[in-house]
């Protein structure tokens, strides 16, 4: 899900941030307003996050994203983040990947494991 705000330029981390980061450091946000809720997701560059908690940005359109689960990999300061639409690179995390769960009648499922796919 994803709050709906829209920010008045697009918003981007302020500084680099290392893999195993639990916060982002992030500017470009309209100053006070509340920019993320708890639970939306935050696309950074090719990573999948998502918010941990409601986020407010100060008087100079910054904030501090606290994120779950940790940044997967490491991204350079000036990163755009993509708040509208975030999506995620998949593989299957076997190598057959799907279990058919198929039963006679009409109703049948199939099981996907997947995982990230890390640039």
């Amino acid at each position: 899900t994803w709050s709906g705000y829209t920010p008045p330029t697009a918003p981007q981390l302020r500084l680099a941030a290392e893999a195993g980061a639990t916060s982002l450091a992030t500017e470009g946000w309209r100053p006070g307003d509340v920019v993320l809720r708890e639970g939306d997701y935050i696309g950074v560059a090719g990573l999948l996050t998502m918010a941990a908690g409601d986020v407010t940005a100060d008087a100079t359109g910054r904030a501090a994203v606290p994120i779950v689960p940790p940044l997967r990999a490491a991204r350079p300061a000036a990163t755009s983040l993509d708040l509208v639409r975030p999506t995620v690179r998949m593989i299957l995390s076997t190598e057959d990947g799907v279990d058919n769960v198929a039963r006679p009648g009409p109703f049948g499922a199939y099981v996907i494991s997947l995982e990230e796919a890390l640039p």
